[in-house]
């Protein structure tokens, strides 16, 4: 499978879990940030869609993050400061080129004052029951 079908596929899938969970919120205008271009127009297109309509049913969201290098940071600590920075409330899927790395993260069940992140090759129901992260 192309990367660009796998990663649609794995925010398709994303969205079908989280979408029975959690009530409405404002929406991005865009839920793809392919700095590493390695997403076409049609992917991202369908990814923007998919995911507003499961922002607009449950107010949670699925953030597509490419990058071509991480800089030298770990996976783990570049995963935590883009989903601090681009305030996902929700599931961000970070994928490094040059790295050949895909990280996951998704807000906790813990209070939004105290909300970690964590990875997880699988996503976690219950980043989707929390109104927010």
């Amino acid at each position: 499978m192309k990367p660009q079908a796998a990663l649609a596929a794995l925010a398709a899938l994303t969205v079908a879990v989280a979408a029975t969970f959690a009530p409405a919120s404002a929406a991005r205008s865009s839920y793809v940030i392919d700095d590493a271009h390695m997403l076409s127009a049609s992917a991202i297109a369908q990814i923007d869609q998919q995911v507003g309509d499961l922002n607009a049913r449950t107010g949670k969201e699925v953030l597509v993050v490419t990058t071509d290098s991480l800089g030298g940071v770990s996976p783990q600590a570049a995963i935590e400061r883009s989903f601090a920075q681009n305030q996902v409330n929700g599931v961000e899927i970070l994928v490094a080129k040059s790295e050949k790395q895909i990280k996951i993260a998704a807000c906790g069940d813990t209070p939004p004052s105290e909300s970690v992140v964590t990875t997880k090759t699988s996503l976690p129901v219950r980043a989707f029951r929390s109104p927010t992260c």
